[in-house]
Protein backbone atom coordinates (compact mmCIF):
# COMPACT_ATOMS: atom_id res chain seq x y z
CA UNK A 1 0.00 0.00 0.00
CA UNK A 2 1.43 3.18 -1.27
CA UNK A 3 0.67 6.47 0.21
CA UNK A 4 1.76 9.98 -1.57
CA UNK A 5 2.55 12.75 0.73
CA UNK A 6 3.73 16.75 0.32
CA UNK A 7 6.14 18.39 3.16
CA UNK A 8 6.79 22.26 2.51
CA UNK A 9 8.59 24.61 4.40
CA UNK A 10 10.20 24.85 7.76
CA UNK A 11 9.08 25.04 11.36
CA UNK A 12 7.12 22.98 13.87
CA UNK A 13 5.24 19.79 12.08
CA UNK A 14 1.52 20.42 10.89
CA UNK A 15 -0.23 17.62 9.53
CA UNK A 16 -3.28 18.55 7.31
CA UNK A 17 -6.31 15.94 7.24
CA UNK A 18 -8.48 17.29 4.88
CA UNK A 19 -11.41 16.04 2.06
CA UNK A 20 -11.07 13.09 -0.62
CA UNK A 21 -9.25 15.12 -3.36
CA UNK A 22 -5.36 15.31 -4.78
CA UNK A 23 -2.95 17.80 -2.64
CA UNK A 24 -1.06 18.50 -6.22
CA UNK A 25 -4.22 19.36 -7.55
CA UNK A 26 -5.33 22.42 -5.24
CA UNK A 27 -4.17 24.93 -7.46
CA UNK A 28 -6.89 24.45 -9.89
CA UNK A 29 -8.72 26.51 -7.04
CA UNK A 30 -6.57 29.39 -6.04
CA UNK A 31 -8.86 30.03 -3.21
CA UNK A 32 -8.18 26.85 -1.70
CA UNK A 33 -4.29 26.63 -2.13
CA UNK A 34 -4.27 30.15 -0.86
CA UNK A 35 -5.89 28.80 2.22
CA UNK A 36 -3.70 26.19 2.54
CA UNK A 37 -0.48 28.01 2.48
CA UNK A 38 -1.69 30.70 4.66
CA UNK A 39 -2.18 27.67 7.48
CA UNK A 40 1.08 26.58 6.51
CA UNK A 41 3.14 30.12 6.94
CA UNK A 42 5.73 29.06 9.36
CA UNK A 43 5.55 25.38 9.63
CA UNK A 44 6.00 22.81 8.11
CA UNK A 45 2.89 21.28 6.33
CA UNK A 46 2.82 17.77 5.83
CA UNK A 47 -0.62 16.90 3.51
CA UNK A 48 -1.19 13.62 2.03
CA UNK A 49 -3.46 12.35 -0.48
CA UNK A 50 -6.18 9.60 1.07
CA UNK A 51 -5.83 5.74 -0.38
CA UNK A 52 -7.29 6.03 -3.68
CA UNK A 53 -7.03 9.38 -4.45
CA UNK A 54 -4.77 11.77 -6.07
CA UNK A 55 -1.17 10.24 -6.38
CA UNK A 56 -1.95 7.13 -3.50
CA UNK A 57 -2.75 3.47 -4.26
CA UNK A 58 -6.22 2.45 -4.87
CA UNK A 59 -7.36 -0.59 -2.80
CA UNK A 60 -10.60 -2.08 -2.23
CA UNK A 61 -10.48 -1.30 1.94
CA UNK A 62 -11.09 2.35 2.36
CA UNK A 63 -12.61 2.16 5.61
CA UNK A 64 -12.03 4.49 8.31
CA UNK A 65 -9.89 2.54 10.65
CA UNK A 66 -7.33 2.11 7.70
CA UNK A 67 -7.48 5.55 6.76
CA UNK A 68 -6.62 6.35 10.84
CA UNK A 69 -3.36 3.48 9.59
CA UNK A 70 -2.42 5.82 6.62
CA UNK A 71 -2.34 8.63 9.16
CA UNK A 72 0.04 6.98 11.24
CA UNK A 73 2.33 5.26 8.69
CA UNK A 74 2.91 8.80 7.41
CA UNK A 75 4.06 9.89 10.88
CA UNK A 76 6.33 6.56 10.83
CA UNK A 77 7.83 7.80 7.34
CA UNK A 78 8.42 11.22 8.49
CA UNK A 79 9.59 10.25 12.26
CA UNK A 80 7.52 12.73 13.72
CA UNK A 81 6.91 13.00 17.46
CA UNK A 82 4.99 16.06 18.26
CA UNK A 83 3.47 17.84 15.55
CA UNK A 84 -0.03 19.83 15.52
CA UNK A 85 -2.97 17.94 13.38
CA UNK A 86 -5.91 20.13 11.35
CA UNK A 87 -8.72 18.01 10.50
CA UNK A 88 -10.53 19.75 7.80
CA UNK A 89 -14.61 18.50 6.77
CA UNK A 90 -14.54 15.11 5.90
CA UNK A 91 -10.70 15.16 7.47
CA UNK A 92 -12.24 15.98 10.86
CA UNK A 93 -13.00 12.28 12.08
CA UNK A 94 -9.87 11.00 11.01
CA UNK A 95 -8.25 13.94 12.71
CA UNK A 96 -10.21 13.24 15.91
CA UNK A 97 -9.33 9.15 16.06
CA UNK A 98 -5.55 9.65 15.30
CA UNK A 99 -5.60 12.12 18.05
CA UNK A 100 -7.56 10.35 20.79
CA UNK A 101 -5.57 7.09 20.13
CA UNK A 102 -2.16 8.96 19.82
CA UNK A 103 -2.30 12.06 22.63
CA UNK A 104 1.85 11.46 22.77
CA UNK A 105 2.17 12.74 19.76
CA UNK A 106 -0.41 15.42 18.68
CA UNK A 107 0.70 18.64 20.43
CA UNK A 108 -2.45 20.32 19.28
CA UNK A 109 -5.78 19.51 17.31
CA UNK A 110 -7.56 22.24 15.49
CA UNK A 111 -10.82 21.29 13.69
CA UNK A 112 -11.97 23.22 11.16
CA UNK A 113 -15.92 22.78 9.75
CA UNK A 114 -15.95 19.22 10.26
CA UNK A 115 -18.36 16.35 12.43
CA UNK A 116 -18.06 13.56 14.89
CA UNK A 117 -21.09 11.49 13.29
CA UNK A 118 -21.00 10.67 9.42
CA UNK A 119 -25.42 10.53 9.17
CA UNK A 120 -25.51 14.05 11.39
CA UNK A 121 -23.95 15.57 8.12
CA UNK A 122 -24.81 12.97 5.33
CA UNK A 123 -28.39 12.08 6.65
CA UNK A 124 -29.13 8.14 5.72
CA UNK A 125 -30.86 9.17 2.49
CA UNK A 126 -28.26 11.05 1.06
CA UNK A 127 -25.67 8.87 2.09
CA UNK A 128 -27.45 6.06 0.45
CA UNK A 129 -28.25 8.21 -2.58
CA UNK A 130 -25.03 9.53 -3.55
CA UNK A 131 -23.33 6.57 -4.52
CA UNK A 132 -25.69 5.76 -7.05
CA UNK A 133 -25.24 9.09 -8.63
CA UNK A 134 -21.21 8.99 -8.40
CA UNK A 135 -21.26 5.19 -9.84
CA UNK A 136 -24.07 6.81 -12.64
CA UNK A 137 -22.30 9.90 -13.57
CA UNK A 138 -19.47 11.13 -11.85
CA UNK A 139 -19.21 14.59 -13.40
CA UNK A 140 -22.93 15.12 -12.11
CA UNK A 141 -22.03 14.39 -8.87
CA UNK A 142 -19.04 16.44 -8.62
CA UNK A 143 -21.26 19.26 -9.23
CA UNK A 144 -23.84 18.35 -7.40
CA UNK A 145 -21.18 18.17 -4.26
CA UNK A 146 -20.13 22.04 -5.66
CA UNK A 147 -23.71 23.03 -5.68
CA UNK A 148 -24.10 21.77 -2.20
CA UNK A 149 -21.34 23.99 -1.23
CA UNK A 150 -19.37 26.72 -2.93
CA UNK A 151 -21.21 26.38 -6.14
CA UNK A 152 -24.53 28.43 -4.73
CA UNK A 153 -22.00 31.44 -3.65
CA UNK A 154 -19.67 31.28 -6.63
CA UNK A 155 -20.21 29.67 -9.88
CA UNK A 156 -16.36 29.54 -11.14
CA UNK A 157 -15.40 28.67 -8.29
CA UNK A 158 -17.95 25.63 -7.93
CA UNK A 159 -16.82 24.56 -10.87
CA UNK A 160 -13.15 25.02 -10.19
CA UNK A 161 -14.04 22.63 -7.23
CA UNK A 162 -15.72 20.27 -9.68
CA UNK A 163 -12.75 19.76 -11.67
CA UNK A 164 -10.67 19.17 -9.11
CA UNK A 165 -12.63 16.66 -7.21
CA UNK A 166 -13.29 14.70 -10.53
CA UNK A 167 -9.63 14.37 -11.41
CA UNK A 168 -8.62 13.51 -8.13
CA UNK A 169 -10.20 10.24 -7.22
CA UNK A 170 -12.59 7.93 -9.47
CA UNK A 171 -16.57 8.17 -8.68
CA UNK A 172 -16.03 4.02 -7.98
CA UNK A 173 -13.90 5.26 -4.93
CA UNK A 174 -16.34 8.43 -4.11
CA UNK A 175 -19.22 5.43 -3.51
CA UNK A 176 -17.01 3.41 -1.67
CA UNK A 177 -15.67 6.33 0.74
CA UNK A 178 -19.50 7.10 1.34
CA UNK A 179 -20.34 3.88 2.21
CA UNK A 180 -17.48 2.43 4.29
CA UNK A 181 -18.35 5.90 6.34
CA UNK A 182 -22.22 5.92 6.66
CA UNK A 183 -21.83 3.92 10.27
CA UNK A 184 -18.68 6.49 11.47
CA UNK A 185 -19.28 7.62 14.42
CA UNK A 186 -16.39 9.19 17.05
CA UNK A 187 -18.32 11.47 19.20
CA UNK A 188 -17.32 8.70 21.67
CA UNK A 189 -13.63 9.60 21.23
CA UNK A 190 -14.17 13.25 21.54
CA UNK A 191 -13.71 13.23 25.60
CA UNK A 192 -10.36 11.03 25.55
CA UNK A 193 -8.65 13.77 23.38
CA UNK A 194 -5.92 15.32 25.77
CA UNK A 195 -4.19 18.11 23.85
CA UNK A 196 -5.47 22.07 23.26
CA UNK A 197 -7.90 21.81 20.55
CA UNK A 198 -9.23 24.68 18.70
CA UNK A 199 -13.12 24.37 16.88
CA UNK A 200 -13.08 26.73 14.38
CA UNK A 201 -16.30 26.77 12.68
CA UNK A 202 -18.53 29.00 10.29
CA UNK A 203 -21.55 30.23 11.79
CA UNK A 204 -23.25 30.10 8.34
CA UNK A 205 -21.42 26.91 7.49
CA UNK A 206 -24.07 25.45 4.78
CA UNK A 207 -23.14 21.89 5.13
CA UNK A 208 -22.10 21.44 8.58
CA UNK A 209 -24.04 23.73 10.90
CA UNK A 210 -22.14 25.64 13.43
CA UNK A 211 -24.07 23.36 16.10
CA UNK A 212 -21.53 20.56 15.40
CA UNK A 213 -18.39 22.87 16.43
CA UNK A 214 -20.23 23.78 19.48
CA UNK A 215 -21.16 19.90 20.47
CA UNK A 216 -17.67 19.40 20.04
CA UNK A 217 -16.35 22.24 21.78
CA UNK A 218 -18.75 21.19 24.69
CA UNK A 219 -17.17 17.48 24.72
CA UNK A 220 -13.47 17.69 24.00
CA UNK A 221 -12.58 18.66 27.81
CA UNK A 222 -9.57 21.52 26.80
CA UNK A 223 -11.35 22.50 23.79
CA UNK A 224 -11.80 26.33 22.57
CA UNK A 225 -14.45 27.34 20.37
CA UNK A 226 -13.70 29.81 17.45
CA UNK A 227 -16.52 31.13 15.41
CA UNK A 228 -15.89 32.36 11.95
CA UNK A 229 -18.47 35.00 10.10
CA UNK A 230 -18.65 35.06 6.55
CA UNK A 231 -19.27 32.47 3.86
CA UNK A 232 -21.96 30.51 3.96
CA UNK A 233 -20.03 27.80 1.68
CA UNK A 234 -17.14 27.93 4.18
CA UNK A 235 -13.81 29.85 4.53
CA UNK A 236 -12.50 28.19 0.80
CA UNK A 237 -14.60 29.21 -2.01
CA UNK A 238 -13.73 32.86 -1.75
CA UNK A 239 -10.29 34.24 -1.91
CA UNK A 240 -10.61 37.41 0.36
CA UNK A 241 -13.13 35.69 3.05
CA UNK A 242 -11.20 32.69 3.20
CA UNK A 243 -8.09 34.55 3.89
CA UNK A 244 -10.11 36.83 6.68
CA UNK A 245 -11.56 33.54 7.93
CA UNK A 246 -7.83 31.93 8.43
CA UNK A 247 -6.45 34.78 9.57
CA UNK A 248 -9.39 34.76 12.90
CA UNK A 249 -8.54 30.67 12.78
CA UNK A 250 -4.77 30.99 12.46
CA UNK A 251 -4.71 33.97 15.35
CA UNK A 252 -6.13 31.20 17.44
CA UNK A 253 -4.16 28.77 16.79
CA UNK A 254 -0.82 30.80 16.93
CA UNK A 255 -1.95 31.94 20.70
CA UNK A 256 -1.97 28.33 22.24
CA UNK A 257 0.65 26.57 19.54
CA UNK A 258 2.99 29.19 18.26
CA UNK A 259 4.62 28.97 15.14
CA UNK A 260 8.83 28.83 15.04
CA UNK A 261 10.02 32.07 15.74
CA UNK A 262 13.59 33.00 15.72
CA UNK A 263 15.03 34.35 19.25
CA UNK A 264 17.89 36.43 20.48
CA UNK A 265 20.76 33.81 19.82
CA UNK A 266 19.17 31.43 17.83
CA UNK A 267 21.69 30.95 15.11
CA UNK A 268 23.26 34.43 16.22
CA UNK A 269 26.84 34.68 18.34
CA UNK A 270 25.01 34.35 21.67
CA UNK A 271 23.21 30.85 22.91
CA UNK A 272 19.44 31.46 23.85
CA UNK A 273 18.40 31.44 27.14
CA UNK A 274 17.60 27.38 28.30
CA UNK A 275 15.96 26.38 31.73
CA UNK A 276 18.04 23.17 33.00
CA UNK A 277 15.44 21.05 32.23
CA UNK A 278 15.46 22.11 28.57
CA UNK A 279 19.60 21.42 28.33
CA UNK A 280 19.30 17.76 29.58
CA UNK A 281 16.73 17.75 26.90
CA UNK A 282 19.24 18.94 24.22
CA UNK A 283 22.29 16.88 25.50
CA UNK A 284 19.99 13.84 25.02
CA UNK A 285 18.84 14.70 21.70
CA UNK A 286 22.70 15.45 20.64
CA UNK A 287 23.45 12.06 22.10
CA UNK A 288 20.76 10.40 19.33
CA UNK A 289 18.44 9.45 22.58
CA UNK A 290 14.53 8.97 21.10
CA UNK A 291 11.77 10.86 22.88
CA UNK A 292 11.08 7.22 25.17
CA UNK A 293 14.57 7.19 25.97
CA UNK A 294 14.42 10.97 26.96
CA UNK A 295 11.77 10.21 29.06
CA UNK A 296 13.09 7.27 30.78
CA UNK A 297 16.57 8.81 31.86
CA UNK A 298 14.66 11.77 32.94
CA UNK A 299 11.91 9.73 34.71
CA UNK A 300 9.60 12.08 32.83
CA UNK A 301 6.40 11.06 30.76
CA UNK A 302 6.58 10.86 26.79
CA UNK A 303 4.50 13.77 26.30
CA UNK A 304 6.21 15.93 28.84
CA UNK A 305 9.30 15.26 26.87
CA UNK A 306 7.63 16.56 23.98
CA UNK A 307 6.62 19.48 25.30
CA UNK A 308 10.02 20.21 25.81
CA UNK A 309 11.12 19.20 23.03
CA UNK A 310 8.66 22.02 21.20
CA UNK A 311 9.91 24.68 24.00
CA UNK A 312 13.14 23.61 23.28
CA UNK A 313 12.76 24.34 19.36
CA UNK A 314 11.00 27.90 19.39
CA UNK A 315 13.74 28.86 22.07
CA UNK A 316 16.96 28.03 19.76
CA UNK A 317 14.98 28.34 16.16
CA UNK A 318 15.49 24.90 15.35
CA UNK A 319 12.46 22.90 13.38
CA UNK A 320 14.39 19.29 13.54
CA UNK A 321 16.38 17.17 15.88
CA UNK A 322 19.83 17.60 13.28
CA UNK A 323 19.57 21.17 13.65
CA UNK A 324 19.16 21.17 17.35
CA UNK A 325 22.25 19.01 17.72
CA UNK A 326 24.05 21.27 15.38
CA UNK A 327 22.87 24.11 18.02
CA UNK A 328 24.38 21.96 20.95
CA UNK A 329 27.87 21.19 19.36
CA UNK A 330 27.76 24.72 18.19
CA UNK A 331 27.82 26.29 21.24
CA UNK A 332 29.18 23.70 23.56
CA UNK A 333 26.00 22.09 25.06
CA UNK A 334 27.14 18.83 23.72
CA UNK A 335 30.20 17.16 23.23
CA UNK A 336 30.69 15.75 19.97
Amino acid sequence: MRIAYCVEGEGPPLLLSHNPYAFSLSHLVPALDKAIHRIGRGRKLIRFDLRGTGLSQAVEDVSPTVLVRDVEAIVAALNLERFILFGVAFGGPRAIEYAARHPDFVEGLVLYDTFPRFTDAFPLQVSQALPLLCRGNWKLATRTFADAGVRRQDELEGLRWAEMIEQSLSGEMMARLIESHTPLDVTGLLPRIECPTLVCHSRNDGMYPFTFGQKMAEIIPNARLVPLVGDPAGPFSNTDLAVRALETAMQAVDAIFPPLTTVPGAGGCEPAELTPREIDVLVLIAAGRTSSQIAKELSLSVRTVGRHITNLYNRIGAGSRAEATAYAFRYGIAKK
